[in-house]
């Protein structure tokens, strides 16, 4: 009829171009050059066959098995079509319509429906991506990014004809949502790229007393290979190993960002690798772990953050006095924090989005990161500085069994009871203070003492023995203000910014002028106040000096050896008790 109405028309009669094509195991014959129609159901009674009309008809000629809906078949001997060919709507409504019905099947009878190659264009990137759709789970499987000239290559390798037309996708990512991943019901198809790990949809379900901080270690008894692993990167501190535990679950189950960081230091071999590779990676899923190392973290293209829960940081260092990575350690903490990331990938314009990431960052270095004092992002575990294999030779065959361990970890994740606000707040332990030490410089570390009255800083001073008679009234000096300091400990002091200078010089050896040792404090925030001691009033600094009872007992018969010494010592601890006495009846 067609060709009968072109002659009509004097046009040249159309010519059908069919190609032999497979999905699973069934061959078609499929039209390569359909014309636009207006596809319509006819009759769904008798699932998974649809019954359909072609612009307007009434004939329900048309047929579809919904298992496989990519092809529209007939009883009329014509050609079979792509259905998304001829009408990307009515195609989109039959994926997202019947999805729940043949899930249901799938389920019911453990049949398997052929999976859909598919392709789109990101919206926000301008990317082009191809995927497997799994209808029956209405999921993404093989998704990967591809040149739009390789298209036809994919279609060719899945023998599958390619579409006329590419529809647009929504790309999120989003794995706190309840939402279907994957909605195909309208253009611009939604797609949230989050997908549960296996190992969470095979978790076993936790047995035994309340996991939270302070019972976190009974792990051990039912993934002892896992508990190992984590409790030997972490320095075998316990302290640590709970944090991180309470850490891991609020991840796991909440898939939110943390707001703080790990830092696990030691050297090669410690278990930091195996941690990443068997147990996180697989936990959480594989592309939502990107392992990347400190140069790639400062290259612009960073399109894996997208998707990533928890980034880990290989061979991390960076040492104070690198002027060139201020810049990336700032960088570190905001995206440590931050809710919304820049992601740029190849050949597209940057796209500001939500941000799910935790960090941790693995290092084989000391000084791996200059933190601040007033830090607020960072867990540091206490450096290992034995392997796996020292402390636990038959390490290499128990390996194999964390994948055994790794369900009932995940249910152990599952159920434990969360305290958020460790989560937030991060540990403060020795290994945190070394690093900051580490990382200071000598005029921040010397105010740090200052700061939160580190007395035992200074006893290199007094360990020091006059030599020469040019040191000698200088260490003396200094050696009878830290002995003052010594006999005011756990009272409130107020320090002159000279005797501060004198002890300085001492320990450090560098002589330095008052002016100049003074903008040095006000650089780093370390200012005097005007405070009236006595009859005087002039620019103090509050310090207020700790040291346990047995170093101060120690000191007292090391240091106060002279009776000038013992006579200073009694003195000022009488003055110390009539201040007491006198305040006792007014407090």
């Amino acid at each position: 009829i067609k060709d009968e109405k072109r002659e009509e028309k004097k046009l040249p009669k159309s010519k059908t171009k069919v190609k032999l094509k497979r999905l699973g195991d069934d061959s078609f014959e499929v039209m390569e050059n359909p014309e636009n129609m207006r596809l319509s159901i006819a009759d769904d009674s008798s699932l998974p066959y649809i019954r359909c009309n072609v612009n307007n008809g009434d004939s329900a000629a048309y047929w579809l098995d919904v298992f496989k809906p990519m092809f529209m078949h007939n009883f009329k001997d014509e050609p079979i079509f792509m259905i998304e060919d001829v009408d990307p709507e009515f195609a989109n409504m039959v994926l997202s319509k019947y999805q729940p019905w043949i899930q249901e099947q799938v389920t019911k009878k453990a049949i398997s429906v052929p999976l859909k190659p598919m392709s789109f264009r990101d919206v926000h990137t301008d990317t082009y991506f191809t995927a497997q759709y799994n209808m029956s789970k209405n999921s993404l499987t093989e998704l990967h990014a591809i040149n739009k000239a390789n298209l036809d290559g994919f279609y060719a390798s899945h023998q599958c004809p390619e579409p006329a037309f590419i529809p647009d996708a929504d790309f999120s990512f989003d794995p706190t949502s309840q939402e279907p991943a994957v909605d195909v019901s309208e253009i611009p198809y939604r797609i949230n790229l989050w997908d549960s790990s296996k190992i969470m949809e095979q978790q076993v379900e936790w047995e035994g007393e309340t996991l939270e901080i302070g019972t976190a270690t009974l792990i051990k008894d039912r993934c002892p290979v896992i508990y190992r692993v984590m409790h030997h990167m972490l320095g075998c501190g316990n302290a640590e190993f709970e944090r991180m535990m309470n850490w891991l679950a609020h991840i796991f189950q909440t898939r939110e960002k943390a707001g703080t960081a790990w830092i696990l230091s030691g050297v090669q071999g410690t278990g930091k690798g195996v941690f990443a590779d068997k147990i996180l990676r697989p936990l959480l899923g594989e592309k939502f772990v990107p392992v990347r190392t400190l140069e790639n973290m400062e290259e612009q293209f960073n399109d894996y953050m997208r998707q990533a829960i928890v980034c880990v940081v290989d061979e991390f260092n960076m040492p104070v006095g690198k002027s060139a990575l201020t810049k990336m350690a700032n960088k570190l903490k905001n995206m440590i924090t931050e809710r919304t990331i820049t992601i740029r990938a190849m050949r597209s314009n940057q796209v500001e989005i939500p941000s799910f990431t935790s960090f941790i960052f693995n290092s084989n270095h000391v000084d791996a990161v200059a933190i601040e004092v007033s830090d607020r992002r960072y867990n540091v575990a206490p450096r290992q500085e034995k392997t796996l294999l020292e402390v636990w030779p038959e390490f290499i065959d128990d390996i194999d069994l964390i994948e055994q361990e790794l369900p009932i970890f995940a249910g152990a994740l599952a159920a434990f009871n969360v305290n958020q606000r460790m989560v937030r707040v991060p540990l403060q332990n020795e290994a945190k203070t070394a690093m900051i030490t580490a990382g200071q410089s000598v005029i921040e570390e010397f105010v740090y003492a200052f700061r939160y009255g580190k007395l035992d800083y200074f006893q290199p001073v007094m360990e020091m023995s006059i030599d020469g008679i040019h040191e000698a009234g200088a260490i003396d000096a200094a050696q009878r203000h830290i002995k003052n300091w010594m006999a005011h400990v756990n009272e409130p002091m107020h320090l002159k910014q000279e005797h501060m200078r004198t002890v300085y010089q001492v320990l450090t050896g560098e002589l330095i002028s008052a002016v100049k040792f003074g903008k040095l404090l006000t650089r780093i925030g370390y200012t005097s106040h005007k405070i009236r001691v006595g009859n005087n009033t002039g620019k103090f600094f509050e310090v207020t000096w700790v040291l346990d009872e047995l170093t101060v007992k120690a000191w007292e018969k090391e240091y106060f050896v002279s009776d000038m010494d013992k006579k200073m010592l009694a003195s000022t601890r009488a003055m110390s008790n009539t201040n007491e006495s006198a305040e006792l009846p007014s407090g």
